[in-house]
């Protein structure tokens, strides 16, 4: 087994565990494809919107052309729906596999070592291996990396839609990309090494309970309460420590972005209310609330991936273990 002192690169631990998608590949690539057309139906959904408004907004209203959008409307929704069901379904049972095999590998690995080695690993240790973190790795099968592909899908989808509605808009909604992308990177140099310190930690807490609970008569006889308590103590502040350290980090870069979306905001509905009252550009009040819903569409995969990261950090930490 792999020294927890020893630093992995994550390309190599991602390419590990992508043996294991192997014999599921199938499932995997339905969902793919699934999720492409869930994608493409809610991309096209704010459109939808905007024609309905559009209607609406006419002096002379025509009932039949509001039903027929309205059907539209209902039919996607029923679609993004279904799909998404079928989708969810099919990754849930091929990461169950996944996690299974994962086990087995683990657990006969372990039955393979010398008895020097395991003598040399806490039992606590070994039982993480097979535990706490394989259970790790299922969320990044069943959601991190399809999530990873439907979020980048729909960003490039709705930037292709805004495009196509106001190029002008569309410059003004990504000019703040440079600064998400900056914040991604220093997020993900400090996150990984919090997400190794989290593990480490639990995995020497598990390791310290296991061997002293069964060792409880022991301790007992030689009158080592009081050490084993104090030592008990210092694995839980540490542990305690690098969660706080963990949440701390996560909890700066989520709101930063919340925060370049309000901003997004008001930038596009400043910039597209001048521009209404400029009769010099063809722009209208259903193109800002077409931007509006996109903007959020834009953001919400971001926000998304910063969690699926926080996610993805997790499970290479216990891949790496």
């Amino acid at each position: 087994m792999e020294q927890t002192n020893v630093k992995i690169k994550d390309t190599k631990i991602f390419s590990r565990l992508m043996k294991f998608a192997g014999p599921v590949k199938k499932a995997f690539i339905v969902s793919v494809i699934l999720m492409i057309v869930s994608v493409g139906m809610s991309t096209v959904m704010p459109l939808v919107n905007s024609a309905f408004l559009e209607e609406l907004g006419k002096g002379k209203i025509e009932i039949n052309r509001l039903y027929i959008l309205f059907v539209i409307y209902v039919l996607l929704l029923i679609g993004i729906i279904i799909t998404s069901y079928f989708q969810h379904t099919l990754l849930q049972k091929a990461g169950q596999r996944i996690i299974y095999n994962i086990r087995q590998t683990v657990f006969m690995k372990i039955e393979s070592l010398a008895n020097e080695q395991l003598n040399e690993i806490p039992v606590g240790k070994l039982v993480t291996r097979v535990t706490n973190d394989t259970q790790a790795l299922s969320d990044m099968y069943t959601n991190v990396l399809v999530g990873f592909i439907r979020n980048i899908l729909q960003l490039i989808f709705v930037f292709i839609f805004m495009f196509i509605t106001s190029r002008k808009l569309t410059l003004i909604t990504v000019c703040v990309a440079p600064i998400v992308l900056i914040a991604s990177i220093v997020f993900r140099k400090f996150s990984r090494k919090a997400y190794r310190n989290v593990r480490k930690n639990i995995s020497n807490m598990n390791a310290f309970l296991s061997e002293n609970i069964s060792g409880m008569k022991i301790t007992q006889a030689f009158n080592q309460e009081d050490k084993q308590i104090q030592t008990f103590i210092n694995a839980n502040d540490k542990l305690y420590k690098s969660s706080f350290k963990q949440i701390f980090i996560f909890g700066i870069f989520r709101p930063a972005i919340y925060a370049l979306y309000v901003l997004t905001i008001i930038i596009v509905l400043y910039v597209g209310s001048m521009k209404i009252l400029d009769s010099n550009y063809a722009l209208n009040f259903s193109m800002i609330i077409i931007f509006y819903q996109y903007i959020e569409r834009f953001y919400n995969p971001i926000q998304q991936l910063a969690d699926q990261f926080n996610s993805l950090q997790s499970a290479l930490a216990a891949g790496e273990r």
